[in-house]
């Protein structure tokens, strides 16, 4: 892989990474910084619990895990991920869930492509590897773990303006293919000679938003949308299709209306022809 300015584009983005064949030859799209939503629902949610003793101290290491599936929408096909320099779909996307130590609640997305290491003399394989961790304030995790640990609860979470993410730039702010940076030196990125940019690799999220339920999808709910720092709050996972920030937001509003739409404008025609 290599970065490249040759932009054919340069207007929609000035420099994109690009795969080669072993010819040197350039397969597949090219590919930009990917800021939009990143839908995931969540499944086979529980909680564990450790303890892990140091010089004589004790310190709790609890969390709650569980299995990441891309999600489809009305408009959208669940997105395939894979690694720069591989053809292979990420299989297993995993969410850890920690108490933060600091009380920041922050969202950040770690990766490894496949590796081979030697371990009592044999070789073990490491297969691509995908996780999304959040770090919440110890009183939300507490009533986190609460709500979920009977093995029921269930739901999704949406992620954006993520660092080491990639996709082809599209003008519907929706992809259904992500290539992911883990390491620019393990996947052997070449840098163009005299770029001013250094692609970012997997790390922080810019917003988060988890949403768990049990029953129904109105029934016991439990959500993130007072998190500070996330100042565009979604409508719950897969009800809003990836449609860029300010329709997003548009789309709640109007979700949170007590009157629909369409029967105040009913009522906006009738007032009109009873004044006449």
């Amino acid at each position: 892989m290599r970065t490249s300015t040759k932009s054919p584009h340069p207007n929609l983005y000035s420099w994109f990474i690009e795969e080669l064949d072993p010819t040197g030859r350039k397969i597949g799209p090219d590919y930009k910084p990917w800021g939009s939503n990143l839908h995931f629902n969540a499944k086979n949610l529980r909680v564990y619990r450790g303890l892990t003793l140091e010089d004589g101290n004790a310190k709790a290491s609890d969390g709650i895990i569980g299995a990441l599936i891309p999600s489809e929408g009305r408009r959208h096909t669940a997105v395939v991920y894979s690694f720069f320099g591989t053809n292979r779909p990420v299989d297993t996307i995993t969410l850890r869930i920690h108490k933060s130590e600091d009380g920041r609640e922050v969202c950040a997305l770690w990766g490894s492509v496949a590796y081979v290491s030697e371990w009592d003399f044999e070789e073990v394989r490491t297969p691509d590897t995908v996780e999304v961790q959040l770090f919440l304030a110890p009183s939300r995790f507490e009533d986190l773990v609460k709500f979920i640990e009977d093995g029921r609860a269930k739901g999704g979470i949406t992620i954006r303006h993520v660092e080491g993410v990639y996709a082809q730039w599209s003008p519907s702010i929706r992809t259904d293919t992500v290539k992911l940076l883990g390491n620019i030196e393990d996947q052997n990125l070449q840098i163009e000679p005299g770029a001013d940019h250094i692609p970012t690799v997997l790390g922080n999220v810019g917003y988060f938003e988890y949403r768990f339920h049990k029953g129904g999808r109105s029934e016991e709910v439990v959500t993130n949308n007072d998190t500070p720092g996330n100042q565009e709050p979604l409508a719950p996972v897969a009800a809003v299709p990836d449609l860029g920030p300010s329709l997003a937001a548009l789309q709640v509003k109007v979700a949170r209306l007590s009157i629909p739409l369409w029967i105040a404008a009913i009522a906006a025609v009738v007032s009109v022809f009873i004044h006449r």
